[in-house]
């Protein structure tokens, strides 16, 4: 079995600590987790995909566990986070583009990337979070409610905490109702409470969520990132019972863009479907690796 060790990694942008299982010599693919998570998410995914012939590099997002953050401040400008990972899929693509798989804030670096960074990436999964664009055409009520938490995390000091306990009570609470069916393990959760505890991590986690306001107002390029077609080969993933994004936030987003190959929803998984429908999901990926990924691709 393929080990998987901890490496930093350089890029033109300073460097960021990763998760690498696989050949180094083997064509690279970035995994990208979310929140409350860490790379570990993707540990046995990345063992399968190695054992199909790739090196997974599996990034802590800028901020997480000891990872810096590309600004000091306690709202992170998106656009930044973007650009980081954008000299990290140059570096280990070693300038050709590479393949990407991102879940939540994953998810949502990947549209960025494809919008400003496009050239980097050869295709990319997406799971738990649609098209910003799309998500904005069928916002309702009931999502609203669903995203309660990120107006209650612009609140300083007490979600910080709350995140950063060494219990992982509010992360326990938010996987629970995230993932209703799914029964995870203690060992499940603990690398993504042990990430957030480190000293600082919960406050630079939370500064990607206060820094979504400032940067609709003020960062007009990367408003217009956020909204722009899909251009990249894409594949995008929901899970049917996710308590976070609900499935109907997904409508329309198969025809998100040119490149969009299809929407497919994971039956009997919530917002970690990748963990929760591991063969699943893990076969999504294989399929849509070895799918031509030229324009005129057919659709899944």
């Amino acid at each position: 079995m393929t080990e998987t060790r901890e490496e930093l990694i350089e890029t033109r942008r300073g460097a960021l600590t990763a998760r690498i299982t696989g050949d180094d010599q083997a064509p690279p693919i970035l995994l990208v987790h979310g929140f409350p998570d860490s790379p570990h998410t993707f540990d046995d995914l990345a063992a399968t995909l190695s054992a199909a012939g790739y090196c997974c590099v599996a990034p802590y997002l800028p901020g997480y566990g000891a990872t810096a953050l590309p600004t000091g401040s306690l709202r992170t400008r998106l656009s930044d986070v973007t650009d980081s990972l954008a000299a990290l899929a140059a570096s280990v693509g070693r300038g050709a583009p590479v393949p990407y798989v991102g879940h939540d804030w994953g998810a949502v670096f990947g549209y960025l990337l494809a919008a400003r960074h496009g050239g980097t990436l050869d295709r990319m999964l997406v799971a738990a979070v649609p098209p910003p664009a799309t998500l904005v055409r069928a916002l309702s009520l009931g999502q609203l409610r669903r995203s309660a938490y990120m107006g209650a995390f612009q609140v300083p000091v007490f979600p910080d905490r709350a995140v950063a306990d060494p219990r992982g009570r509010l992360v326990r609470a938010l996987w629970q109702r995230w993932s209703p069916g799914w029964r995870f393990r203690e060992a499940d959760i603990a690398p993504a409470i042990a990430a957030l505890a480190a000293p600082g991590a919960a406050s630079r986690a939370l500064s990607y969520y206060r820094g979504i306001g400032p940067g609709l107002t003020t960062d007009a390029a990367g408003r217009r990132a956020a909204l722009a077609p899909i251009e990249v080969p894409t594949l995008i993933v929901a899970g049917a019972t996710d308590g976070c994004m609900a499935p109907c936030g997904f409508r329309g987003a198969a025809d998100a863009g040119p490149g969009v190959r299809g929407l497919v929803t994971v039956a009997g998984a919530g917002h970690f479907m990748h963990r929760e429908q591991p063969e699943r999901f893990a076969e999504l990926c294989r399929d849509f690796l070895s799918a031509p990924s030229s324009r005129g691709a057919a659709r899944v």
